[in-house]
């Protein structure tokens, strides 16, 4: 064997050698990846069954369930966009095992689900302050581009929920169902508050849409209220005809606001229910603490950003101040985001909260 022949082989040694090395340490690498993202996902599902049954404890004795969610979501908002990033990474890194990753991937979007429904259920029973973010992403420059926008999101708002779900990903079915409900075909996309965003979307448009969902009107708003005027015979137009030229009227400040919520209802312009508000803060100012607590109830039930909470709380105490205890523990259950149950004493006529 000549000098070359020996040179030759012992750089073909030395190149296995290293070939077989780095599969080997990739192989351990993956062992520790698997190992510690299946520990941080393990560890979310635990917190989220730990929150489920302490909510139906909550719910059984009667104790305050907005603010135990509100913390759990504040918890599962940081720690699932961590597990999502690493998740990500590790799984475009891994050789072999990226069919447990896949597993560990889908268990992921369903703990991101989870999280979506807990945002929904925070924002429906205790006060509008969540704003969910639902971003399909693919594996195109753009989609890139735009989780770095969605980063900034992050960090600006401590009541942004980003939730990132893989659009070419085809092993949970719910989530097919998802993008079909908001006709998602393309990456990236993102849904904010219910609105569907597509291409790359900048910052700038996110603040707006965050803004907008954050302030706005009860839910109630969207239902066509005309119904009944059209079933009494009036119709619709009729009945704004009567109310419009009232706006212009020098009205005592409940009736203005009355007549703003009416119209703007009929019509479903969220600016003139929103626009009722003030009316009802002026009127507050003289009002009896009766007439208070109706108040209070009536710009908790329209939202545009105030904090539904604050003002059932704020009408329980009125109602304790008048001993009626029933209507005080009404609000205080909705603020506690708590089902209401009723039972009719007929004797006196007075609900009472079972």
């Amino acid at each position: 064997m000549n000098k070359h022949q020996t040179v030759l082989l012992g750089s073909l040694a030395i190149t296995l050698v290293v070939f077989f090395a780095g599969i080997g340490l990739n192989y351990v690498f993956d062992f520790y990846r698997l190992e510690e993202v299946t520990r941080v996902v393990g560890m979310q599902q635990l917190a989220t069954d730990s929150y489920l049954l302490h909510d139906q404890a909550n719910i059984a004795y009667g104790l305050d369930r907005c603010t135990l969610l509100g913390d759990r979501v504040t918890e599962l908002r940081k720690s699932t966009q961590k597990v999502g990033i690493d998740l990500q990474n590790y799984g475009v890194l891994s050789y072999f095992k990226k069919q447990d990753f896949d597993y560990l991937r889908r268990q992921y979007y369903l703990l991101e689900l989870q999280l979506y429904a807990l945002v929904q259920e925070y924002d429906a029973q205790c006060s509008n302050v969540y704003t969910p973010i639902l971003f399909f992403f693919d594996e195109s420059p753009i989609s890139q581009r735009q989780g770095f926008v969605l980063e900034d999101v992050t960090r600006a708002f401590d009541d942004a929920v980003v939730l990132s779900f893989d659009l070419e990903y085809t092993g949970e079915r719910i989530l097919t169902e998802l993008a079909g409900q908001f006709n998602i075909t393309e990456a990236p996309a993102m849904v904010i508050g219910g609105q569907l965003h597509t291409g790359i979307t900048y910052l700038g448009e996110i603040n707006r849409s965050i803004r907008d969902h954050r302030y706005q009107v009860d839910p109630y708003a969207s239902v066509d209220f005309s119904m009944v005027p059209v079933a009494s015979g009036l119709g619709l137009l009729t009945v704004e005809s009567l109310y419009a030229p009232l706006l212009n009227e020098s009205l005592p400040p409940v009736a203005a606001g009355d007549i703003r919520l009416v119209l703007g209802r009929l019509r479903g312009d969220p600016d003139m229910i929103c626009s009722a508000l003030a009316y009802y803060d002026q009127a507050s100012i003289n009002a009896t603490t009766e007439e208070q607590a109706i108040l209070l109830e009536a710009i908790a039930s329209i939202g545009c950003g105030r904090s539904r909470r604050a003002f059932l709380f704020e009408a329980a105490d009125r109602w304790d101040a008048l001993n009626v205890s029933w209507r005080a523990v009404i609000d205080k259950r909705i603020a506690y985001g708590l089902p209401l149950g009723f039972d009719v004493d007929l004797q006196p006529i007075a609900p009472v909260v079972a």
